[in-house]
């Protein structure tokens, strides 16, 4: 929609859409690996942080520029190198329950996510793409505040050890 009203061929849609599709597919890679060698709580708080410059980054740079579609590509690899991360430390929360918190995390993301389509598309009809999409980027904040508060969930060797304490 956004790429129609500034006049962009449908090429121009299909390769941006593309590019975030596969470096969003690099990302999960990229932020499974770096939560093994780092620490779950550390690439979500990285994923956090980097979400806010990156997302404004979006929106200022020019879409029929040639640096858009490498600040695309970035953004799409760091803003979904979180999801698995958060699944894979959910599970580690609740390791007899695995199902269960994988399947209400996924949920809750994607039905809340479709929620919000119904109120984001009269928004952006009525004030447009980069004021609808301006103000969204303000639900960063909170995911931060959340990010930051979570614990790093304890590893099996550590369960381990605590219960053989507790014996």
């Amino acid at each position: 929609y956004w790429f129609v009203q500034l006049g962009l061929p449908e090429s121009r849609t299909a390769v941006a859409l593309s590019v975030y599709s596969f470096s969003g597919t690099l990302g999960a890679f990229l932020g499974g690996t770096l939560s093994d060698r780092f620490g779950r709580k550390a690439v979500l708080v990285l994923t956090a942080v980097l979400a806010i410059p990156l997302y404004l980054a979006l929106l200022v740079v020019p879409p029929q520029t040639w640096l858009y579609l490498p600040v695309l590509a970035v953004t799409g690899a760091f803003m979904n190198a979180g999801i698995p991360v958060a699944v894979v430390m959910a599970q580690e929360h609740e390791p007899k329950q695995i199902a269960t918190v994988s399947g209400l995390l996924m949920g809750f993301t994607w039905g809340f996510a479709g929620l919000l389509y119904a109120v984001i598309g009269p928004l952006v009809e009525r004030f447009g793409v980069l004021p609808t999409l301006s103000v969204l980027g303000v639900l960063f904040l909170p995911a931060l505040v959340i990010t930051l508060s979570l614990r790093e969930p304890r590893s099996e060797e550590q369960d381990g050890v605590l219960g053989a304490r507790a014996a």
